[in-house]
């Protein structure tokens, strides 16, 4: 994340109007640092403008945890507006379309690197003749991201559930791999069912790669998510189960053979 992340985020907005000249300015000085590849400076404002009325405009609060993206979400919202004028208009007619559309499309894109959405933006608006969508976005944020040695999210997963060895120097395919189980937890990977290990493993491993993608470093501390009320009822329900069938003398771990030996017993 850029040092900007750690600071209060000020209220973001998107408009139209009297300072439009202000808002082409620093997206020009975006897409330059975007074309050459040297990134963006850090604390870089979009400019608030009014409505075509003088009125200011009040959008809804950046996700948390994450206010840069909306950031990028407005200036992919500049860049569809400067490239697809009419397509534009027609998507969204009403100040209130936007607003309401610029929300949307930053929460959808909150587990999303900022730089990395900026780039895809901008790639998107050279290759295509429409306006992109979010789940477009999405999808070239995942290409931008992926470099040699990272595996898939599955492939991760599944080498995190089946490491014998739980440290940093064990033969890893990829650092991102043993931080992600790391942050997870070893137990939870270890005795828990996919749907309950699945979850915050993917997240975890989502925020590395982002970080690799945009030559961050690795050994920053990864935000807790927020507690999924439905997750934990599965988490619960498993729980309870392993202790009843421990109560009844049946090995939890013990699959099939487990089984087999149960039925004889019958």
């Amino acid at each position: 994340m850029t040092d900007s992340s750690t600071k209060a985020a000020p209220q973001r907005q998107y408009h139209e109007g009297s300072t439009m000249k202000q808002g082409h300015s620093i997206a020009s000085q975006q897409l330059h640092h975007l074309q050459t590849g040297t990134g963006m400076p850090a604390g870089q404002p979009i400019p608030a403008d009014t409505g075509a009325r003088g009125t200011p405009h009040h959008s809804a609060q950046p996700p948390p945890r994450q206010p840069d993206i909306y950031d990028a979400v407005n200036l992919a919202f500049m860049m569809m507006r400067d490239a697809f004028p009419q397509q534009f208009l027609k998507a969204w007619p009403t100040e209130e379309d936007r607003r309401r559309a610029l929300a949307l499309w930053a929460r959808v894109l909150q587990d999303q690197n900022p730089r990395l959405v900026k780039k895809a933006i901008f790639q998107l608006i050279r290759e295509e003749r429409f306006l992109p969508s979010p789940a477009s976005l999405r999808r070239r944020c995942q290409l931008l991201r992926r470099q040699p040695g990272l595996p898939s999210a599955q492939a991760a997963w599944q080498e995190a559930c089946q490491a014998r060895h739980q440290t940093a120097s064990a033969p890893w395919s990829h650092p991102a791999v043993y931080l992600a189980a790391r942050a997870t937890g070893w137990f939870l990977l270890n005795t828990e069912p996919r749907a309950v290990s699945w979850p915050p493993f993917e997240r975890n491993y989502s925020i590395l790669c982002n970080r690799v993608a945009a030559g961050e470093s690795l050994e920053s501390s990864i935000p807790k998510a927020l507690p999924d009320p439905q997750q934990q009822s599965v988490t619960t329900a498993s729980q309870q189960l392993r202790q009843e069938m421990q109560a009844q003398g049946i090995d939890p771990d013990g699959g099939h053979a487990e089984f087999l030996k149960e039925m004889k017993e019958l």
